[in-house]
């Protein structure tokens, strides 16, 4: 069950909606901070089944965008916002 970062941000990925706060509250109580945090949440949420097949429906989920935040940070060694600062809104001016 691979799925694309086009499909993830483009909300088209099959993963579930959003979690409910008892998950949330979950990868919170794991501890660590936020980008440990956001690799927590990608673990589980890539170890779960999708709720439908890649690019089947549009859901929204803004889980798979804290996903693709979690492999941003993964891949470069910074955090999101750290990233985000950086690479987006300082280049805006």
């Amino acid at each position: 069950n691979q799925v694309t970062i086009a499909q993830l941000l483009s909300h088209r990925s099959g993963m579930r909606h959003n979690p409910d706060d008892a998950y949330w509250a979950d990868v919170v109580r794991g501890g660590g901070d936020l980008p440990q945090q956001r690799a927590a949440l990608a673990k589980r949420l890539f170890a779960e089944p999708p709720a439908l097949s890649a690019d089947s429906a549009t859901i929204y989920s803004n889980a798979a965008y804290l996903a693709v935040g979690a492999m941003v940070e993964r891949r470069l060694g910074r955090a999101w916002e750290t990233v985000v600062r950086r690479e987006v809104l300082e280049r805006l001016g």
